[in-house]
């Protein structure tokens, strides 16, 4: 992401330091945002853990079977080695990936705790210890990035038990990396500027 890019264009990020840091900001908000409603725990709201209670629960055992599976890819001439590898979901997988889900798994019960104290709504007692509560309680990158990526596996697992679909965070064409673009017009931008002035 951008924070890879720091050292390579450095002389963008300095030539505009608030705006830079309130974008960046902004974009970790809205992928934690996000988080919240993938690892929801509300049980009416749709989430990674309703879907793999779908897939557990035995009166569905009808939709998630090999039998099934094969007539959902009645045209797909490799459907019988997509439910070799598909078709019966792993129970195992499945309780594990619910584990992952919870509380039990101290990244997500870490980010509810932010959710509930900080943003869903301010927690009168940290008006004036916020700073102590985040110190011990803050939501570092890797977290983030190790919550995205296992969101993404287990959606994956479970479109996979489906009708075999697989899922990818990246957007079509490497959509991931249109931000260059931004960083790339910026320094020519600079370097453009510098080069007149010294004309002058």
């Amino acid at each position: 992401g951008m924070g890879e890019s720091s050292a390579e264009f450095k002389r963008v990020f300095e030539s505009a330091p608030w705006f830079w840091s309130y974008t960046s900001h902004a974009h970790i908000e809205v992928a934690v945002l996000h988080l919240w409603r993938v690892y929801d725990r509300d049980p009416s709201a749709v989430h990674l853990r309703h879907l793999l209670e779908i897939v557990r629960d035995p009166a569905n055992a009808h939709i998630f079977c090999r039998e099934a599976f094969l007539k959902r890819l009645t045209d797909n001439t490799s459907r019988d080695s997509l439910a070799d590898a598909f078709g019966t979901p792993s129970l195992k997988q499945i309780e594990k990936d619910i584990l992952f889900c919870s509380n039990d798994n101290p990244l997500v019960e870490n980010l509810y705790r932010v959710r509930g104290n900080v943003v869903a709504h301010r927690n009168k007692g940290l008006v004036v210890g916020e700073e102590v509560f985040y110190s011990k309680h803050n939501i570092p990158y890797v977290d983030i990035e190790k919550l995205i990526d296992e969101g993404f596996a287990v959606l994956s697992r479970c479109g996979g038990w489906f009708n075999a679909t697989s899922f990818s965070q990246l957007p079509p064409s490497q959509g991931g990396k249109d931000f260059l673009q931004v960083l790339h017009a910026a320094r020519k931008t600079l370097t453009d500027r510098e080069d007149r002035k010294s004309v002058v």
